[in-house]
């Protein structure tokens, strides 16, 4: 494990600095700056389907609340849409430009335009409330909506949730690549059966978003699944079922940014830190202090703070993260910490919780102690923000609830 930690050490340091020595191409650089002058530049990051739409948001927040002005504003992106959809509503509300090789170049090369380039927020960074992208969808559009609602057999007289969890089998179909060093992120299927059985037991129809493998479809076999449309069909249903699900269940996935979009409440189980998080509740994974054989609560593993190369963000830097910001695997283990997904009835229990929290107008009622504990989590989350100095909007605490079960169970 030392061996490890230092190898680990040495390429927070190497990575560092290949950053700063690398080739600058300061003729085109100069370029650049002489195109630019004095405006500002907004970079889209599109390869992501979740990422995308969180960037969009914060953008679209900045314009709301006049931060940038429209005018003075060059939007570029790095052209890879994931969506099509996606793509047609971005047009509708961005003049994008999109520039690969420009985009990498400014990417790789930020701190050098620092007063062009507009920094955005971290995932986990609560910058709103309520989404303010204003998604509509056009009567032909609604109307395709109902159409693929009815080739479904999903009835708008019963209500609608949505279900996934966080596999790698999006990745796998998409670029032939098993992203383990995510494996921290992902769960498994079968948890979710005593919460699917209990929703159809109360009348809900469950449908399946995200890329089912055909072992999700023989374990989930009581949802609905809609993987086999017709590709720009999926594409527009990925945004459709979300505008009119009750609510949503969601594993540490991008899908979170889809039920962002439209303002639902939310049961993020699996969670690592709230992605995208603005109501409902949270269920945390849990974890162990691997040396002494016992649980980490939430508030002491927030705490726990690694060097890191931060590569995620516009300006690179080497800064301390908090664990709920860990990004790889290794992260964990260098810490001693072995992460345990949560069981049947934790879902179970949280689902409840959710139901409760929507009837109650999105609140839940907690004891003078365990409303204090959620206060001094909210407050640690918000305290280790990564982008905090950096964001143009003055950032939120989370909205949501840290399922109360689970916080008594760990306490």
């Amino acid at each position: 494990m030392v061996i490890k930690k230092i190898i680990n050490f040495i390429s927070i340091i190497i990575n560092f600095l290949k950053s700063k020595l690398k080739k600058k191409n300061k003729k085109y650089l100069k370029n650049i700056k002489k195109a630019v002058g004095k405006k500002k530049i907004f970079l889209l990051h599109l390869s992501s389907i979740g990422s995308s739409i969180y960037t969009s948001c914060y953008l679209k927040r900045l314009l709301e609340e006049k931060k940038i002005n429209n005018r003075e504003l060059i939007i570029i992106s790095d052209g890879n849409y994931i969506n099509y959809f996606w793509k047609k509503k971005l047009a509708k509300n961005f003049k994008i430009k999109d520039r690969p090789y420009l985009y990498k170049y400014l990417i790789q090369n930020s701190n050098l335009l620092k007063d062009n380039i507009i920094p955005w927020p971290f995932d986990g960074t609560n910058f709103e409330y309520e989404n303010c992208f204003n998604f509509l969808f056009s009567i032909q559009e609604e109307k395709e909506g109902k159409e693929i609602l009815k080739k479904l057999n999903i009835s708008t007289n019963k209500k609608i949730i949505t279900i996934s969890y966080k596999s790698n089998e999006y990745w796998l179909k998409r670029t032939s690549k098993d992203k383990k060093f995510e494996n921290y992120r992902l769960s498994t299927p079968k948890n979710l059966l005593k919460t699917i059985n209990y929703l159809i037991a109360e009348n809900y129809q469950i449908i399946f978003t995200g890329q089912p493998s055909i072992n999700d479809k023989k374990i989930l076999s009581n949802c609905i699944f809609y993987d086999e449309l017709p590709y720009k069909e999926k594409q527009f249903f990925d945004f459709y079922i979300y505008s009119i699900a009750e609510f949503c269940v969601i594993g540490h996935s991008g899908d979170l940014a889809f039920a962002y979009l439209f303002n639902k409440s939310v049961l993020h189980h699996n969670a690592i830190h709230p992605n995208f998080f603005c109501k409902g509740i949270m269920l945390p994974k849990s974890f162990i202090n691997k040396k002494k054989q016992i649980k980490i609560d939430f508030l002491d593993l927030i705490k726990i703070k690694k060097l890191h190369f931060f590569s995620d963000i516009i300006f690179p830097k080497i800064t301390k993260i908090s664990a709920i910001h860990f990004k790889n695997n290794l992260f964990f283990e260098l810490n001693n910490i072995e992460l345990i997904e949560n069981t049947e009835d934790e879902i179970l229990n949280s689902i409840k919780e959710l139901i409760n929290y929507i009837k109650n107008d999105y609140d839940i009622i907690l004891d003078n102690e365990l409303s204090k504990l959620q206060n001094d989590i909210r407050d640690e989350i918000f305290n280790h923000s990564v982008c905090k100095k950096h964001s143009l909007i003055e950032l939120k605490k989370f909205k949501g609830i840290i399922s109360p079960n689970y916080l008594n169970k760990i306490n």
